[in-house]
């Protein structure tokens, strides 16, 4: 991180939570949910780049850190990952969706603590509308 404060470069945060995940693990079982977790992760590991950072925070939520990803590339990896996201969840015995939040730092955030709390009310905001979607903020 201060490798992106010193240089100034952009950096993109992208905030994943599956929706009504806890309801899933109910109805399909610990088993189950831990699959969908496992597949999650294989499909980060696979089509995220190697200097990205990837972190499961807890139960269904991750968060993904972009270094060096700009404004318009990060639209793209958001469209690119929701249609991976689908493919990878797709013979699950009931569907899983994933509400997004991302924000794109243009000159690098002035902290990591300020990134995520700047990121966590546009996650927010996508579960308010209707959750299965993806809202992007750029921060100059």
């Amino acid at each position: 991180m201060q490798r992106m404060s010193h240089w100034r470069e952009p950096v993109t945060l992208i905030y994943i939570d599956l929706d009504d995940f806890a309801k899933f693990k109910l109805e399909h079982g610990e088993e189950e949910a831990n699959s969908v977790l496992t597949k999650l992760g294989q499909c980060f590991q696979h089509h995220f780049r190697r200097g990205d950072l990837i972190a499961h925070l807890h139960g269904d939520e991750f968060m993904i850190l972009l270094p060096g990803v700009d404004a318009q590339n990060a639209l793209e990896a958001l469209h690119r990952f929701r249609s991976l996201l689908e493919d990878a969840l797709k013979d699950c015995p009931a569907p899983v969706t994933a509400s997004i939040g991302a924000l794109t730092y243009l000159t690098g955030p002035p902290s990591v603590e300020i990134m995520i709390k700047t990121v966590e009310p546009i996650l927010h905001s996508v579960k308010q509308a209707g959750k299965n979607s993806a809202k992007h903020q750029v921060m100059a």
